[in-house]
């Protein structure tokens, strides 16, 4: 974005030995910029130029209202249906349409984010069976909460690793860090799919960038 916002008649080419990926990976940016509407590219293939949409005040403002308040309304929806199937774990998904006054397609889609989720299961059969609100244990929570925090700061040591040493490669990251090459690459992927870093120059005699 900032890079045709400053010279908007870069091609995908340029663009990618600017930002050190393929001219496929900048592609699938830029359709993914241009499906969200943040970018639009006009005149020909060869001779145009990318022009960045900046969206006022007023769109942002809706689009943040609509997604808060429809996250907002779900999140309730699903408490309300969370509560019934706990109080009452009988209920079919009529009735519980009938009670959170949704129809049953719309109590269906909740029940299947719901269980999706790990938050509820049904037992039993469908006429005769009933609802179970899943409630994790704080082992379970405990694992979860762990298993982010490891993450984090194995990417935060890669980052520092990185910083020192740019021309490290993965199989000598993975020495410093204590895991496996591929340990290494899933991280790597993570944290250039978050725009934290890129690598620049071949693969070899390349080197890493962190962007801060």
């Amino acid at each position: 974005m900032a890079l045709i916002e400053a010279e908007p008649e870069l091609t995908q080419r340029m663009l990618a030995e600017r930002v050190g990926l393929t001219p496929d990976g900048v592609k699938y940016h830029l359709t993914k910029l241009r499906a969200a509407g943040a970018i639009r590219h006009v005149g020909s293939t060869k001779a145009g130029r990318w022009e960045v949409v900046k969206k006022t005040t007023q769109e942002t403002t809706q689009e943040t209202t609509q997604e808060t308040t429809q996250e907002t309304t779900q999140e309730t929806t699903q408490e309300r249906i969370l509560a019934l199937i706990e109080a009452e774990p009988e209920l079919t998904q009529r009735m519980l349409a009938e009670r959170v006054g949704l129809t049953p397609d719309g109590v269906k889609y909740h029940l299947t984010k719901l269980r999706a989720a790990g938050a509820i299961r049904h037992v039993g059969s469908t006429k005769a069976g009933r609802w179970e609100v899943v409630k994790k244990t704080t082992q379970e929570t405990t694992q979860e909460t762990t298993q982010e925090t490891t993450q984090e700061t194995t990417q935060e040591r890669i980052l520092a690793l990185i910083e020192a040493e740019p021309e490290l490669t993965q199989r000598m990251l993975a020495e410093r860090v204590g895991l496996t090459p591929d340990g290494v690459k899933y991280h790597l992927t993570k944290l250039r799919a978050a725009g934290a870093i890129r690598h620049v120059g071949s693969t070899k005699a390349g080197r890493w960038e962190v962007l801060k």
